[in-house]
């Protein structure tokens, strides 16, 4: 069978399966990555950090945990609209909060000091975590709980991964801002480049895999919404 002009791997290739395991572990730490850099930016954090920033105002957890718990809210409302997780999905609803919270404590990203470097950090973490997220979506093994959100009503409304995600980032973000997150004009930038950055890191990856052997390990979904079965949940296969 081909896929994007390649040769597929055949199923259950454990080769194919360790690489694109790989791959998902490396964007858990480039969302992370990217997420730490947009923090310590100061112009404003990313809109799902203004959400897991307020939540800490009212629950006795660090940002990381309160990002496994939205995680896990947000996966039942993609489980909601038919997207079933799998064992990638579980793995970064733990993971990329636990690695934010790692890289913080390290200290090894300073603090910003200077307007241009505050909009490096702000420009580069946004385009890192939106490459960290194209990763997990094109290694297919399960993405995380915003992304099946985010992809479930991409299929559900034939709109664009580029526009579903601002939407879901703005949702993010008002709510975040009401229980006293912070919203600063870094933030707005990034609510406006982290869904198109995703949807240019997809079509790149959709290009590497249809031309080059990377499309016997590389999987990643349309950028356009379509009705048919999304990479995680096709029907008729079980969830891991």
């Amino acid at each position: 069978m081909e896929k994007n002009g390649q040769a597929a791997a055949p199923a259950g290739d454990p080769v194919a399966d360790a690489v694109r395991f790989l791959i998902m572990t490396a964007g858990f730490w480039l969302l992370a990555l990217g997420f730490a850099l947009v923090i310590q930016a100061g112009l404003g954090v990313a809109p799902w950090t203004t959400l897991h920033l307020g939540l800490t105002n009212y629950l006795p957890l660090t940002v990381g945990q309160t990002t496994q718990l939205v995680g896990l809210l947000v996966l039942l409302g993609a489980l909601a609209i038919g997207v079933r997780p799998r064992l990638g999905t579980w793995l970064n609803m733990a993971a990329v909060g636990l690695f934010l919270d790692l890289i913080l404590a390290a200290g090894f990203i300073p603090a910003a000091t200077g307007l241009a470097a505050r909009w490096g950090y702000l420009v580069g973490g946004s385009a890192t975590a939106a490459l960290g997220m194209s990763g997990c979506l094109s290694a297919d093994l399960g993405v995380g709980p915003r992304d099946s959100l985010m992809l479930g009503l991409v299929r559900l409304t034939g709109r664009q991964v580029g526009e579903v995600r601002i939407g879901l980032d703005l949702c993010a973000v008002t709510t975040g801002y009401a229980m006293g997150g912070p919203v600063g004009l870094g933030t707005v930038v990034s609510a406006m480049l982290i869904g198109p950055c995703v949807q240019v890191w997809l079509s790149l990856f959709t290009f590497i895999a249809g031309r080059t052997p990377a499309g016997r390990v590389l999987r990643p979904p349309p950028v356009r919404g379509s009705r048919s079965p999304l990479p995680f949940a096709r029907a008729g296969k079980p969830a891991d």
